[in-house]
Order: structure tokens, then C-alpha cells, then sequence
């Protein structure tokens, strides 16, 4: 039986290859560096230099945006520390020089990323020129915790990663390719 995927997931191999480049900022992908993590983009492009916890490899989610504007995360969950690959935090420290405050990833005016702006103009060329099927900057999300699943980290280590209250919205964003399946099959049938 066919699975019907209602939301487009950029698999780790197509991911791995992206750089996303906007305004002068750079998301730049070793995994998209903290789209790989599984924040939602509102969440991305609420960042500030100062939700950074270098020393210890933790990404502070505090605040995300809508319409240009900063916001309150719409749940309790939607505060909290995800901890990230230091390879990651390494890059965005680099990316980030001396800077010790504001936005980590910003328009050229200063103003937030706006989603809409970065699928259109950024993540659409990248697509097309990579010869994948066009996905949003929320694929990514889905994604990352399609790549947790499949590496068996805890379900409620992923929901809290990704700032979610439920494990079966956590489970509506899990998309488990052929390949996977048919690896989970043949682990089963050496038991």
C-alpha cells in the first residue's frame, strides 16, 4: 500500500549538498546549519548571536517571527535548548566573526528572512539545479526528524528538539523512504 506524503521532506543526501544564500547571509549547509536541527524557519530567522551557547554545542530558542515581526513561541515547548553538532556551531561561529549581538540571519535591510522570499528566490533555483522536486524551507524540518527517526533517537527527545507538545505531531512530520524500509525488513528477518 502506497503512503501519501502531504509535505515534501528533503532527504539527508539532497540536503547535504544545499547552501542557501540570502541578503548576504548564509545558511550555509553542512545540514543547513540549524534547518538541520529542526527548527521550524520563523524559529531560524528569530535567532540572535546571543541565543548561542558556543562553549556547550546549544542553539537557545527564544523568540521566532511572522511577517517581519519577532514573536513568542505559540507553545510552552516552542522555548527550549536543542543541542546541535559542534561541526555546525563551528561554521555559524565562523559565518558570525566578531559578533556579539542581533540577528544571526537577516535581510539586507536588517529585517527578518522571510520564509516566502527564501523559498522563491533561494531554495527554488537550488532545486531546480540540483534536479530534486521542489520543496519549501519547512521540508527541512520534516527531514530532520525523518533522519532522527530513522537513527532511533528517542521520540521524546525529538519532540522536544523540535518544540512540539505531542509525539503524534512529531510523528505527522516522519516520512521513512524505500530504502529505509526495506533495511527494517531485512534487520527483522535475521531475528
Amino acid at each position: 500500500m502506497a503512503t501519501y506524503c502531504r509535505h515534501p521532506y528533503i532527504q539527508l543526501r539532497a540536503r547535504s549538498s544545499v547552501s542557501l544564500r540570502s541578503g548576504g547571509s548564509i545558511l550555509q549547509s553542512n545540514a543547513g546549519p540549524f534547518l538541520a536541527s529542526g527548527e521550524g524557519f520563523g524559529e531560524l530567522a528569530g535567532l540572535h548571536v546571543e541565543d548561542l551557547d558556543f562553549e556547550r554545542s546549544i542553539v537557545h530558542i527564544r523568540r521566532g517571527t511572522f511577517r517581519l515581526l519577532e514573536t513568542e513561541p505559540k507553545t510552552d515547548a516552542g522555548l527550549r535548548d536543542v543541542n546541535v553538532d559542534p561541526k555546525v556551531m563551528a561554521v555559524v561561529k565562523a559565518f558570525l566573526g566578531d559578533r556579539q549581538t542581533g540577528r544571526i540571519f537577516q535581510s539586507r535591510n536588517g529585517t527578518p528572512l522571510v520564509h516566502s522570499n527564501v523559498n522563491r528566490y533561494v531554495l527554488k533555483p537550488i532545486c531546480e539545479k540540483l534536479g530534486i522536486p521542489m520543496a519549501t524551507t519547512h521540508a527541512f524540518r520534516h527531514g530532520r526528524i525523518s533522519v532522527l527517526q530513522q537513527n532511533r533517537v528517542p521520540g521524546d527527545l525529538i519532540k522536544e528538539w523540535v518544540g512540539h507538545t505531542s509525539l503524534k505531531t512529531t510523528s505527522g512530520y516522519t516520512h521513512f523512504d524505500d530504502a529505509f524500509r526495506q533495511q527494517i525488513v531485512s534487520e527483522l528477518a535475521k531475528t
